[in-house]
């Protein structure tokens, strides 16, 4: 995965944070 999908998903953390919770742990590496 590239820094540009990593990116298009931070906007997300805050909004959907129990939604991608489960994604968080594979998209921090």
């Amino acid at each position: 995965m590239d820094s540009a999908n990593l990116k298009a998903l931070s906007p997300l953390d805050g909004r959907y944070s129990s939604k991608t919770a489960s994604l968080r742990e594979y998209l921090s590496e």
